[in-house]
């Protein structure tokens, strides 16, 4: 694997050209103080931020100290009023919540710190708070390119990192698919959940390869610029690909 190929498959590399085809997204770069707390400061949230809890009723960091660390210095906790205000109006043009990851990974193996052990974000804390107690999101600041042939051990870093905003979905498991794609032709799917039985996919499995096949010669083959990838599609159940 080469980094131009890792670079291929970050989000803002490939959204623009398949916009039309894959949830609303909102593409904000990372400031270098915010960028800076995600890899290097101790699990302490910024002062001055609104939680949000799964009902929508609003609370502060001191109503409740099971976030915070509550003998922190209130002068060291870091404060990214700026961000903040963007990405909560971001949030509020996507409905209100929305869900959160960087380039490449979202935070799904930091749930157990968020109200619900849910991805969806209603503010930038909660945002944040995933962002920071995920190891996916760590790998993708720390060394997206560590498996790269061409990437020494001193550029195994990402310089253009980005937080993505898309329009929050409740998809049904049964319908997300990973597909392997091989010179440019699929050569495997596979359901994204494979520890599960689902009677849709047992008894629509032809539909679904056909119209997983169709979608990708029609729409993906002859705009992604990569020989071989995994590409994630999602059917409804009549069987039409997002």
């Amino acid at each position: 694997m080469r980094k131009e190929e890792v670079v291929a498959c970050s989000f803002d590399s490939w959204y623009n050209s398949f916009k039309d085809y894959t949830t609303e997204s909102l593409i904000f770069d990372l400031p270098k103080e915010v960028l800076d707390f995600l890899k290097n400061a101790p699990l302490i949230l910024p002062k001055n931020l609104i939680y949000m809890r799964k009902d929508n009723t609003e609370f502060s960091e001191s109503d409740e100290d099971n976030w915070t660390d509550e003998d922190a210095d209130d002068n060291k906790r870091p404060n990214f009023p700026d961000f903040e205000k963007v990405i909560n109006k971001g949030i509020e043009s996507l409905g209100g919540y929305a869900f959160a990851k960087l380039n490449w990974s979202a935070p799904k193996d930091a749930t157990w710190v968020s109200f619900g052990n849910s991805l969806k974000c209603y503010s930038a804390a909660d945002i944040l708070l995933l962002l920071k107690a995920s190891d996916f999101v760590s790998y993708d600041i720390l060394a997206p390119f560590s498996l790269c042939s061409d990437a020494p051990a001193s550029e195994q870093a990402y310089s253009n990192l980005k937080l993505i905003l898309r329009r929050w979905h409740d998809f049904r498991p049964e319908g997300e698919f990973r597909c392997f794609v091989k010179s440019r032709s699929i050569i495997a799917i596979s359901q994204r959940n494979w520890d599960a039985y689902f009677t849709f996919v047992d008894t629509e499995q032809a539909n679904i390869v056909q119209a997983i096949t169709k979608f990708f010669k029609e729409k993906v083959k002859d705009r992604f610029p990569l020989q071989n990838y995994v590409l994630d599609v999602y059917t409804s159940q009549n069987v039409r690909w997002h």
